[in-house]
This record gives C-alpha cells, sequence and structure tokens, in this order.
C-alpha cells in the first residue's frame, strides 16, 4: 500500500503529528507533474509510481531483511535464466514425443490425452516450484519458462499426429496401388491372355 506522504506546505505549518515521522525512514523528494520522475512497477501496483516512492518500497525492502529476517529477491544471470528455458523447451519436446505403445509397436494413432495431461500436471508443478523458490528469495522466470515447455510439448505432439497421419496415408495409397497392380496382373495374365490366345489362334 502507499506509503503517508507529506507536502512541503504541511511541514511548514506543522499541519501533521510528530509520530508520522517519529522513529521512522523519512525520505525526501519531488512529486511534481513537472518532474516527470514515474515509473511503472506492477509488483507494488497497477498505475504509475514516482520516484521517491519507489526509493520508500526499497528501503521498506532492506529494512525488513534485516529486521524480520526476510530474504531479498535474488536473480539468476542471464545466461542461467537462457538455458533454464532452453532445458524446460527441451523438456516438452520429449513430453510431446511420448507415444503410447502396444505390444512393442508403437500405435498407428494413440490419443493426444495423456500428454495434454502430463503438460499441464508438470506446468502446474513447475508455477508451484517457481513459487516456493520466490518463497526462498530467487526470482525465476516462470512465464517464458512456462511457455517454452508448454509451447514445444504441444507443438511437438502435433507434429507427431501429422507425421502419424502422413504414414498412415502413405500406407494406404501404397496398398491401394499394390491391390491396382496385383488386379491388373491378374486380369492381364489371366483371362486377358487367354482372350489373346484364342484371337491369335
Amino acid at each position: 500500500k502507499r506509503f503517508p506522504m507529506l507536502s512541503l506546505r504541511d511541514l511548514q505549518t506543522g499541519n501533521f503529528s510528530a509520530d508520522m515521522i517519529r522513529d521512522r525512514v523519512v525520505i525526501i523528494g519531488m512529486v511534481a507533474a513537472s518532474v516527470k520522475d514515474t515509473l511503472s512497477a506492477s509488483a507494488v501496483n497497477d498505475e504509475l509510481l514516482e520516484g521517491v516512492e519507489f526509493q520508500a518500497h526499497s528501503t521498506s525492502q532492506i529494512i525488513s531483511a534485516v529486521l524480520d529476517g526476510r530474504s531479498l529477491i535474488q536473480t539468476l544471470p542471464d545466461p542461467w535464466e537462457y538455458a533454464l528455458i532452453l532445458i524446460w523447451g527441451a523438456f516438452g519436446i520429449a513430453i510431446g514425443n511420448i507415444r503410447r505403445r502396444s505390444n512393442g509397436q508403437e500405435k498407428e494413432r494413440d490419443s493426444p490425452i495423456p500428454n495434454l495431461v502430463m503438460i499441464v500436471a508438470i506446468g502446474g508443478g513447475l508455477v508451484g516450484g517457481c513459487y516456493g523458490v520466490l518463497l526462498l528469495g530467487w526470482w525465476l522466470p516462470v512465464i517464458p519458462t512456462i511457455f517454452a515447455f508448454a509451447g514445444t510439448g504441444l507443438v511437438t505432439r502435433y507434429i507427431q499426429d501429422l507425421r502419424s497421419l502422413i504414414e498412415q496415408r502413405q500406407l494406404m495409397l501404397e496398398q491401394r496401388q499394390h491391390t491396382l497392380d496385383d488386379a491388373f496382373n491378374a486380369l492381364h495374365n489371366g483371362p486377358l491372355q487367354t482372350l489373346a490366345g484364342i484371337l491369335s489362334s
């Protein structure tokens, strides 16, 4: 929530309670629109935040870390965050490639529901794990990680289904061509051959 703020006029006229600043950290700054010292901090509130208010929140975090033992939020270095996102993306690909097997043979068309359930369950566990790590003071990139994991898992599963469908169609075309060849050979070598022999004699 917002910190109590006093104007310079309130300080000059004494229009405030002394308890407001007794044993408190007092931060002095300007909040005029002409100063243009605002920034967006959605973690604090949804509107623009004054620069002096941002300093007050930072100071509050430091004091809370010292007095309450609250851990300050830390982040991984950028290369480690990228590596984490890539690893979860690769894990999503592995989940998307899982196919049910029957008697050692891959089924021609299996349901994508188990893959979807696994992606949702593991994604929920990922969010819960990131929240638990946040409680320990570490900020992990949960949204890009979820997008990488779920996106690669779903796209991989979709590609696998398309590949399976194409293979089935190719197999059907090959069987149809084989049937046509067999019918042609049966007609050509059987009745047509006999008819050609009768005609030639």
